[in-house]
């Protein structure tokens, strides 16, 4: 998966910032985390797992004011990002960063623009400097905490997410994203745990359920596996979301004939 499915994907909620979105989410190699043939294939996990939807990725622009030049091109940036124009919205939030340097917003949409365009030490900086101009703002944790995933540095994106969760402790995306960290450092009871607490928050959270499917195959417990990921693929469908269906279905495919053969979504 590269940075920018991280970003866009709404994590099986993704992110990139191929969640395009670096979804999300950092375009890398793929070899990068290569599995062994019984594993599932990582690359997909993270497209399940990196998924954030457009408010958490601040693809909102500011109220409009015409006397204000930096908020007009601000707003016109945020527009061509929408509209998957990525050059067009980065020479827009290049002009409102020029005009004005402390505009936050602008840096976080500018961070996955760059995320779109394959280029995630900018994306990096760009969240970086968001979170100095406003460390109160989630948003740009959230962001740049995929980007650290996407990038193999899986301490620093934990440190990203647990600030999400220190600044709001009712964040289920938080504790899905940090379930991701501590899936990447193997540590699967915590992140057990951590997708557990996203959907008591959240019941209706697919991309949880798929994470901790995902989990549940890794600790071997595959009646668990299956109930999980099936209880994702209903969610998603029932949310209109057909490409997290897609995505669930991919996973299942690279699941052992094993697995494959207790069809968990008969056709």
């Amino acid at each position: 998966m590269n940075f920018c499915q991280g970003l866009t994907l709404a994590l099986i909620g993704t992110a990139t910032i191929s969640l395009p979105a670096f979804s999300t989410v950092a375009r890398i190699s793929p070899n990068s985390y290569q599995l062994k043939p019984e594993k599932l294939n990582v690359e997909r996990q993270q497209l399940i797992a990196a998924r954030v939807d457009e408010n958490k990725i601040n693809l909102r622009s500011l109220p409009l004011e015409q006397e204000r030049a930096d908020q007009y091109y601000y707003a016109q940036g945020v527009a061509y990002l929408q509209q998957k124009n990525y050059q067009q919205a980065l020479a827009n939030l290049n002009k409102a960063i020029e005009l004005n340097p402390s505009n936050y917003h602008a840096y976080n949409n500018r961070g996955i623009t760059y995320g779109f365009l394959n280029n995630p030490q900018k994306a990096l900086a760009d969240f970086t400097k968001a979170i100095e101009l406003n460390p109160q703002k989630v948003p740009a944790y959230n962001n740049r905490g995929i980007a650290y995933l996407l990038l193999a540095e899986p301490f620093k994106a934990l440190d990203d997410f647990n600030q999400m969760i220190k600044l709001n402790p009712e964040d289920a995306v938080a504790y899905n994203f940090r379930g991701l960290a501590y899936k990447h450092l193997k540590d699967y009871q915590k992140a057990l745990a951590d997708y557990q607490q996203a959907i008591a928050i959240n019941p209706d959270y697919a991309a949880a359920y798929g994470n901790r499917g995902i989990i549940y195959y890794e600790l071997g417990v595959k009646q668990k596996a299956i109930a999980d990921l099936r209880r994702a693929a209903d969610l998603f469908q029932e949310q209109k979301d057909n490409y997290g269906y897609q995505q669930i279905q991919e996973i299942i495919k690279s699941l052992p004939l094993a697995l494959e053969s207790e069809n968990p979504f008969p056709r």
